[in-house]
């Protein structure tokens, strides 16, 4: 999870544990673009504005990397009209500030399943 906003970090990041998602989290995109390149993440939540490097400029530096090329990631954006349509390649969808529980629990879910092959 990468946003500069410490309240909405905190209130992510709380939302994420009670349905026992692990989180990492990342107040700038250099810093997110770093532990993308170390771990692979089921799904990343995203910031339109951040500082050093902006939210979209981070979606498109993850999704470069081979083994992110398919992870799900979502816009975390105040501005309604800020959508991930700008950016379709970088961003698969988009979670509203201030945060809906069941808008980011339904995306999510809907992102992870998608995400997750089928098995024969």
């Amino acid at each position: 999870m990468v946003d500069h906003d410490p309240m909405c970090r905190e209130i992510v990041a709380s939302l994420l544990a009670a349905i026992h998602i692990q989180t990492d989290i990342a107040a700038d995109g250099v810093k997110a673009t770093e532990l993308a390149m170390r771990i692979t993440y089921d799904l990343i939540l995203i910031a339109a504005q951040l500082p050093i490097i902006d939210g979209f400029a981070t979606a498109r530096a993850i999704r470069a990397m081979p083994h992110h090329a398919a992870t799900p990631i979502l816009l975390l954006t105040d501005d309604a009209l800020s959508t991930s349509a700008e950016n379709p390649t970088a961003f698969n969808g988009q979670i509203d500030i201030p945060i809906d529980p069941r808008q980011l629990y339904s995306s999510i879910d809907a992102r992870l399943k998608s995400s997750t092959p089928e098995l024969p």
